[in-house]
């Protein structure tokens, strides 16, 4: 929690406070009420309805604008809560948009599973545009959840609009129209749900449709190809990563290509690269092993 994390798809975390509610299937399992749980933060635990959150500390809350001045970093907010949680006093809310504000050369990757929560949350000064330095996310694990949630999330005004499919459960077809990067994986931990590469192709498929991003989070515990007899068949080979890439091209709403979802890896922040490029970004744990792609010729 802080200015390092092992999360591929961002450069810090930031947590402006602690505890959340499960509100759908992907929550089954939640690694962060698990580290809530064990860490007790505050001295108790803040998972679940009407249980009080626990706010961070004030010599916390700084780290943020160390890290504007030391330059440009994606920020991912918040790992162990949800910014649009009814149960977050709005007055904390409304601090962190000040803080948001107030370090303009972090990308806040903001990440709701509330998305019809965000526009009655935000100020009124965000209604129209919401600041070029953040990105605003949803977790949809399912059809339904897309069906309901989708909409909502086209309907935010923010520079970049990304869509968090993990744990992905299920074969999902989704219409990502407007969608600028998507994020898949299988879930991890003792009790890890199946997670079908197929489902991951037909994804990545999908984006190449809609000139979407997509990113491979991480297979997960129990990834497999099919089914026979009701074996499931391990993923030996995982040179179909090398198709997760992330097409780099121009938005028109979007002023500095950095701060483009599309641009996903450490390696080339400041590197302007014309729509049509591609740049690999395969990574995925299986076994304790960690890919990551080189540059991906001919897709």
């Amino acid at each position: 929690m802080g200015d390092t994390t092992g999360i591929a798809w961002t450069d810090s975390t930031f947590n402006p406070w602690i505890g959340c509610t499960k509100v759908g299937p992907g929550c089954d399992h939640c690694y962060a009420e698990g580290e809530d749980k064990r860490r007790q933060w505050g001295g108790g635990t803040h998972w679940g309805p009407g249980i009080k959150r626990h706010r961070t500390s004030i010599s916390y809350w700084q780290n943020p604008h160390k890290w504007n001045r030391d330059g440009w970093r994606r920020v991912f907010c918040a790992s162990l809560a949800d910014v649009f949680d009814n149960e977050v006093p709005q007055e904390w809310r409304d601090d962190l948009w000040k803080l948001v504000e107030s370090t303009p050369r972090l990308t806040w990757q903001l990440l709701t599973k509330r998305i019809g929560n965000v526009m009655g949350m935000v100020p009124e000064s965000w209604h129209s545009n919401f600041p070029s330095n953040v990105w605003m996310g949803a977790t949809m694990v399912t059809e339904l959840e897309l069906a309901r949630d989708l909409d909502k999330l086209r309907a935010v005004p923010a520079t970049v609009l990304w869509l968090s499919i993990e744990p992905q459960l299920e074969l999902i077809a989704p219409n990502l129209r407007g969608i600028h990067w998507v994020i898949t994986g299988g879930e991890s931990g003792p009790h890890a749900r199946p997670y079908n590469i197929e489902w991951a192709r037909l994804l990545i498929k999908y984006c190449r449709v809609y000139g979407t991003a997509p990113f491979v989070k991480q297979l997960g515990s129990r990834a497999g190809m099919k089914h026979r007899a009701g074996a499931e068949v391990l993923v030996d080979n995982l040179d179909f990563l090398q198709q997760s890439v992330m097409l780099v091209g121009r938005d028109s709403r979007v002023d500095r290509l950095h701060e483009f979802a599309l641009v996903g890896t450490h390696e080339f922040p400041d590197r302007v690269l014309q729509l049509g490029d591609v740049q690999a970004r395969s990574c995925a744990t299986d076994s304790h092993r960690r890919l990551v792609g080189g540059r991906v010729e001919g897709f």
